[in-house]
């Protein structure tokens, strides 16, 4: 199984739909969202928010329909259910046996993509709001997976410079839910924490290295799972301006390591027709470029990090968004480049 833990605004939808419609992979598309933003436990409930965001997040909620249902238990134990379902479907491809090639064989992978803040239960947001240290037990697993699940996924972390994802994430959130930058619920989503913490419990846990990618092969199949006598894979690291800029090199590089097939992967596409758009709201506002989109689109010629000025940047969302706010946001994004930079070494090389 592949678990794409990110970020929001990070192009993570986008990478997505590079493998949306690969014959070897089956999509479970962000299965702790509904958990994280709508349950009980949803992470905005009992935060310090401003008056339009208190009064918007229960309508939210509401409108999903699973605002006393939802809980992390019960959206862990659907997305256990789809992983099984996902390995007994028939997928196509092409996969190397003993110099033998087989084109058929039962079970697709499991492709599951969601935020990494998402798989992070309250009582862990709420330590780390509160400047608590995490517990030792934390650092080693501080989601609401078990570690058994997440020893059996090769895990994959796209990362995005904060001075682009967390700008982008404010002018989404503030026309939907109103969160403003200097509220719990923004630093709880855009902050890089949570992905170098979940990286880091993979490095923590780790026992054989990288030797197979958590990729292990079972009377000559491919299993893509690990179980937990096996250890830990290493993560992948994938950087939002590579899946931009240097795309085809970057996938292949991807699907090499994944052991799939590069033919499978998509990089045009039709706009997704409106009956088959998601019913729910938040996620009606956040996809809607992507499903209107054609292929990838670069806005220049290449990636805003290589010529960044961030005092420069600073006078932009001075302009867009108050002095005040653009003051907050540079204050968070100084506080998670590091964080970003941290993971950004481990980037994987096209």
């Amino acid at each position: 199984m592949v678990y794409i833990f990110d970020l929001p605004r990070t192009n993570s939808q986008l990478f997505n739909k590079l493998f949306a419609a690969h014959p070897q992979l089956e999509q479970i598309l962000m299965p702790m969202i509904a958990a994280s933003l709508y349950g009980p436990e949803a992470m905005w409930r009992g935060r310090q928010m401003c008056k339009d965001a208190q009064e918007t997040w229960p309508g939210l909620a509401e409108a999903s329909g699973v605002q006393e249902t939802e809980t992390y238990d019960v959206a862990v134990k659907r997305m256990e259910a789809a992983v099984r379902d996902a390995r007994e479907k028939v997928r196509c491809g092409t996969v190397r046996r003993q110099h033998r090639i087989t084109n058929n064989w039962k079970g697709k992978i499991p492709w599951a993509k969601d935020h990494a803040i998402n798989a992070v239960p309250r009582g862990v947001q709420d330590a780390w709001l509160t400047c608590e240290p995490l517990p030792e037990g934390l650092r080693q697993n501080a989601t609401c997976f078990s570690t058994e699940f997440l020893d059996s996924v090769t895990p994959i972390f796209l990362i995005r410079h904060p001075a682009l994802s967390m700008p982008s994430f404010y002018r989404k959130a503030k026309t939907i839910s109103y969160n403003e930058v200097d509220e719990e619920v923004f630093r709880l989503t855009t902050t890089y924490f949570w992905s170098r913490a979940i990286f880091d419990s993979y490095v923590l846990r780790s026992k054989t290295g990288t030797a197979s990618n958590g990729i292990y092969v079972t009377n000559g199949e491919p299993s893509h799972i690990r179980t937990p006598n096996e250890g830990s894979c290493t993560p992948i690291v994938i950087d939002a301006a590579d899946v931009i800029y240097n795309t085809e090199a970057t996938v292949a590089a991807l699907c090499r390591r994944l052991q799939i097939d590069y033919d499978g992967v998509q990089l045009t596409w039709d706009p997704v027709p409106e009956a088959e758009r998601p019913a729910d709201l938040v996620m009606q506002h956040y996809l809607a470029d992507l499903q209107n989109s054609r292929g990838i689109e670069r806005r220049s010629d290449k990636p805003a990090e290589e010529c960044m000025n961030l005092d420069k940047v600073q006078l932009g969302w001075a302009t867009e968004f108050g002095e005040e706010t653009a003051k907050s946001l540079r204050s968070l994004v100084d506080v998670e480049i590091p964080n970003y930079e941290y993971l950004y070494q481990f980037k994987l090389k096209a």
